[in-house]
C-alpha cells in the first residue's frame, strides 16, 4: 500500500512540475475548471502508463515514451492522459515541438479532470510562449 501512494504521489508531482503545482491548483480552487470530474484511465492504457511511470522514476525516460507511443488507448479519455504524460516527457526531454503536440492533443481533447487540465493548459501555454506564438498562448491563461 505505502508502494502505491509513493507510486500515485510521485506521478503527480512529475506531471504537474513542481514549479506550477501550487499556482495551478490555487488557482483551479477557485475556478469552474474545479467542477471537472476525474476520472480513472482504462484497464488496457493503466498498464502501459503505469510501466511508463515506473520506467521515468527509474531514469529512463526514453523507455517511458517508447511504452507510452505502445499504448492502444480506446477512450478519448485515455488518448488525451497518454498525450498529457507525453507531452510532460518530452517538454522534460527538451523536445518542446513535440511536447507542444501532444499537449494540444490533451488541451483539444477537454476531458481531462479539472487540476489535471488546468495543469496541461498552463504548460502549453508556457511553452506556445517559449515558441513566441503569443496570440496563441494567452488565451490559453484564461480557460
Amino acid at each position: 500500500m505505502t508502494k502505491i501512494n509513493t507510486i500515485a504521489a510521485a506521478l503527480i508531482l512529475c506531471l504537474g512540475g513542481s514549479v506550477a503545482v501550487a499556482p495551478v491548483a490555487y488557482a483551479a480552487e477557485k475556478c469552474p475548471i474545479e467542477k471537472r470530474k476525474s476520472k480513472a484511465v482504462g484497464q488496457s492504457a493503466s498498464k502501459k502508463v503505469q510501466r511508463s511511470f515506473e520506467a521515468y522514476t527509474e531514469g529512463n525516460l526514453d523507455e517511458a515514451i517508447s511504452i507510452l507511443l505502445e499504448a492502444n488507448a480506446k477512450s478519448d479519455f485515455d488518448k488525451a492522459y497518454i498525450a498529457r504524460m507525453l507531452g510532460n516527457f518530452y517538454a522534460e526531454k527538451g523536445q518542446m515541438a513535440t511536447a507542444t503536440k501532444y499537449l494540444k492533443s490533451a488541451v483539444d481533447a477537454d476531458i481531462l479532470g479539472g487540476v489535471d487540465h488546468a495543469q496541461t493548459l498552463r504548460l502549453y501555454a508556457d511553452l506556445l510562449i517559449g515558441e513566441k506564438k503569443f496570440k496563441e498562448s494567452i488565451p490559453m491563461y484564461y480557460k
